[in-house]
């Protein structure tokens, strides 16, 4: 019975983030993506826990889909980046910098 909540709750979790990130809700997704991330690793002991944590998780992304927060940080801002600034790594210099250590 566990297996089976613990399994709707989190495919609805991922069909909550698929929506917002379909919705260009970049930010927000990432937040319910790293709030699930966080209360997994909380409760990972037991059983029990998963199914809190997953619960949990879906409560609050279904709240954060319904409330649409304003966060400081959002797609808009980061396109205004200056990249000469902040200039921003092209992946093959990750590669090179951190897989070759």
């Amino acid at each position: 019975m566990e297996a089976l909540i613990i399994g709707i709750a989190a495919s609805f979790n991922m069909l909550i983030i698929y929506f917002k990130l379909e919705k260009k809700r970049i930010v927000d997704a990432a937040l319910d993506a790293s709030l699930l991330f966080l209360l997994t690793m909380m409760f990972n002991q037991s059983t029990e826990g998963m199914v809190v944590a997953t619960i949990a998780s879906a409560i609050i992304s279904l709240f954060l889909m319904i409330k649409n927060p304003k966060l400081p940080i959002n797609m808009e801002t980061l396109n205004k980046i200056d990249k000469k600034k902040h200039p921003i790594m092209d992946p093959n210099e990750w590669k090179e910098r951190f897989c070759n250590l």
